[in-house]
């Protein structure tokens, strides 16, 4: 089963720098080819492929400043785009993407991916070191 209810909650990531920013774009960008749902990103109705790649940009739409740095015309972006976004992503970079990371920690071409033999971090304990006794339950027989 899928979904909020078995997945738990959701976790966001920090990306911490350009080459990241580009490796989740182009993560995004693949997922509807990964998923076999279509042959190439352009052809996903609801990607922003074709704004980046061509060029069709809805109104809304604010292009980002790592984007904007791609080249210097809006055609030398949108091939340099086209460029990136052609080169399927590693298995390194998916797992990059994929891992799940403690909540504050920042990701990026300076932070390796993680070690999932690794011991993962100390459970959390509430202030003054010791946590809420447990409750305990008496179960009394039900009599008639």
């Amino acid at each position: 089963r899928i979904g909020a209810l078995w997945n738990g909650r959701y976790r966001s990531k920090i990306i911490g720098d350009e080459t990241y920013w580009l490796t989740c774009l182009r993560y995004v960008e693949q997922n509807p080819v990964r998923a076999r749902i279509v042959a190439t990103p352009d052809d996903y109705r609801w990607s922003s492929y074709a704004a980046h790649a061509w060029g069709r940009s809805p109104e809304w739409l604010a292009p980002h400043p790592v984007y904007l740095g791609l080249g210097m015309t809006a055609q030398e972006r949108q091939a340099t785009y086209r460029k990136i976004c052609s080169a399927v992503l590693a298995d390194d970079e998916l797992a990059l993407v994929r891992c799940t990371l403690p909540k504050g920690s920042a990701t990026g071409a300076g932070n390796p991916v993680p070690d999932p033999a690794a011991p993962g971090p100390a459970p959390r304990r509430r202030p003054g070191g010791q946590s809420r006794p447990r409750t305990r339950f008496c179960v009394k027989p039900y009599r008639f």
